[in-house]
């Protein structure tokens, strides 16, 4: 229960965080911005079968969730 009560307190003090992409973004150009922002890549490619799952999550509106 402590462990619990110390994670909303956490929570609910104020914070800076930012997402590293706009809110509006595909799911691949989310994708693209975290691994070139966080992680310093070049750029980032798919693979057919995650070209379609993302299509797959993008038909189901998980487009509009944060990565």
């Amino acid at each position: 229960r402590a462990l619990a009560e110390e994670v909303v307190k956490l929570c609910e003090e104020p914070n800076d965080f930012t997402f590293s992409y706009e809110e509006d973004l595909s799911i691949e150009e989310k994708i693209n911005a975290i691994a070139t922002k966080v992680y310093r890549a070049d750029g980032i490619q798919f693979t057919p079968a995650a070209k379609k799952e993302v299509e797959r999550l993008t038909a189901l509106g998980f487009d509009k969730m944060p990565v």
